[in-house]
């Protein structure tokens, strides 16, 4: 029987895991989990290891609305059957939304043309119970045109190493971030919820959280709107703001 390119695309809570990609000192990965349950489903003596294709790596505490990543199996089931198997046996944190075959060209990571981040503040008197563990939680309500202003300087295409944890690439480090937008929503009890999107073709190791982290700083006028941007320029770490918490952080959507 041929091998089928099985893609599946993901939902999950990140919180109890140590990132998206599997890693030999942990058992505690979202890719990890889903091999495991298919290995369980699906693994035999005749099949090769089974490894997932993600679309791209979230780190520790990251969450994502929708994760694509395929897989090749030997597998008879139906791609509906696929999912329903694998939704029985996973922890309830991660969730197969869809399921459906492809051909054998697709690749969740080389295909991917772009990815949408949303990033999620909460401000206010009083914590949000329900987004404890998934959102920034601050008292002080920032200058939400001061962080506009500074967002419009940050979108184009630009070589984005001074906002990454990079220390060096031989890779690019140019990406294009066509829209940052930033939506303020009014909580009853006091402050607000902001909701920071990013769309761009791709992202640097830390890049979203540190774009953040640059922007609550002149938000909280720590840092001038002019001086946002001052890393496009000189490509130095220390010249953007400090990476946000990886509590607050989204993937929302894998590009094709």
């Amino acid at each position: 029987m041929k091998k089928r390119n099985i893609v599946f695309e993901i939902a999950y809570e990140g919180t109890r895991y140590s990132g998206w990609q599997r890693q030999g000192n942990t058992d505690k990965t979202v890719s990890g989990r889903i091999e495991e349950a298919l290995r369980q489903l699906y693994g035999d003596e005749s099949q090769e290891e089974i490894e997932l294709a993600g679309a791209g790596r979230t780190d520790a505490g990251v969450h994502a609305m929708c994760q694509v990543a395929n897989v090749r199996l030997h597998c008879e089931d139906a791609p509906e059957r696929i999912r329903e198997k694998l939704n029985a046996i996973l922890p309830t944190d991660i969730r197969i939304l869809r399921c459906y075959e492809a051909d054998d060209r697709f690749h969740a990571r080389l295909k991917a043309t772009g990815k949408v981040y949303e990033y999620v503040i909460v401000t206010g008197p009083v914590e949000d119970l329900w987004l404890r563990n998934r959102a920034w939680q601050m008292k002080d309500e920032p200058d939400v045109a001061a962080m506009r202003a500074a967002a419009e300087l940050l979108i184009g295409e630009h070589d984005y190493l001074g906002f990454s944890s990079l220390k060096a690439s031989k890779k690019s480090t140019v990406r294009r971030v066509d829209s940052i937008e930033i939506r303020k929503q009014e909580r009853p009890e006091g402050g607000s919820i902001l909701r920071l999107t990013f769309t761009g073709t791709g992202f640097l190791y830390h890049m979203v959280r540190i774009l953040v982290g640059t922007l609550l700083e002149v938000a909280r006028h720590e840092r001038s709107v002019e001086d946002a941007a001052r890393a496009l320029e000189t490509l130095d770490r220390a010249d953007a703001g400090p990476a946000a918490p990886a509590m607050g952080l989204y993937l929302v959507k894998v590009i094709y």
